[in-house]
């Protein structure tokens, strides 16, 4: 082979192996609007999910591909950034609570059950955190009502209160976000579990910091309550 030939032959190696300018690409202007964040959802006995045979008790799930991402013995790693605090409102149908829309939190406790022109509903507070994962591609949500309640009120704390009594910010660690087994006189079910592991790095923490002012007005819709009772421990 003459020098020309090997030194186009090493030109076309050296196209098909380089890394693509995305820059070239462009930046989109991305918004709330834009996005349809995954939920991060524990699997009880009862779950949809596992009566389909799609998963079984104690996977982790993705909502939005319905894929396991995590399960009893494998927790998922989670860097939770931004916390938003809300009442989901139910209305009564005439047999059960339904999904009827959303009140952000300002401070003001409302009725676990009130009755306004004739019709009642039903105010659950709730906790969203939206968290990274290890790809860091898009944010991800775990959300906290109803029986779930505690478990968000004891990530909150850890992420604004110890963390700052640390001097650092809600983002200060990965976590790593498992369950496990627990029963009462109702039956057997799973309990959410946080460890927090390893620091957080700066670039975590500007990837963190640029989703934001997006997921401030980020809609997520609720799921249906757990069946079962839901705890979590540190």
């Amino acid at each position: 082979m003459s020098k020309k030939e090997l030194a186009v032959q090493e030109e076309t190696i050296k196209d098909l192996v380089q890394a693509p300018d995305l820059s070239a690409w462009g930046e989109a202007d991305v918004s709330a609007s834009d996005l349809i964040l995954p939920k991060i959802l524990l699997m009880q006995g009862l779950s949809e999910l596992v009566a389909q045979g799609e998963a079984k008790m104690g996977d982790i799930i993705n909502s939005l591909s319905s894929t396991v991402i995590g399960d009893e013995k494998k927790p998922v790693k989670i860097l939770p950034f931004f916390c938003r605090k809300s009442w989901v409102v139910e209305k009564w149908d005439g047999s059960k609570f339904q999904f009827d829309h959303i009140l952000p939190d300002i401070g003001e406790k409302l009725p676990y059950e009130d009755e306004i022109g004739g019709v009642k509903y039903k105010n659950s507070h709730q906790y969203e955190f939206f968290c990274l994962t290890e790809d860091k591609s898009i944010p991800h949500v775990l959300s906290f009502r109803g029986k779930s309640h505690k478990a968000g009120k004891q990530l909150f704390t850890q992420m604004y209160v110890i963390n700052k009594s640390l001097g650092k910010s809600p983002a200060a660690y990965w976590i790593d976000l498992g369950c496990f087994r627990d029963k009462n006189d109702k039956g057997t079910f799973m309990v959410w579990s946080f460890k927090p592991t390893t620091e957080s790095t700066n670039p975590d923490l500007n990837e963190a910091v640029k989703w934001i002012p997006i997921v401030k007005n980020a809609v997520v819709q609720p799921t249906a309550e757990p069946k079962a009772q839901e705890s979590t421990v540190f």
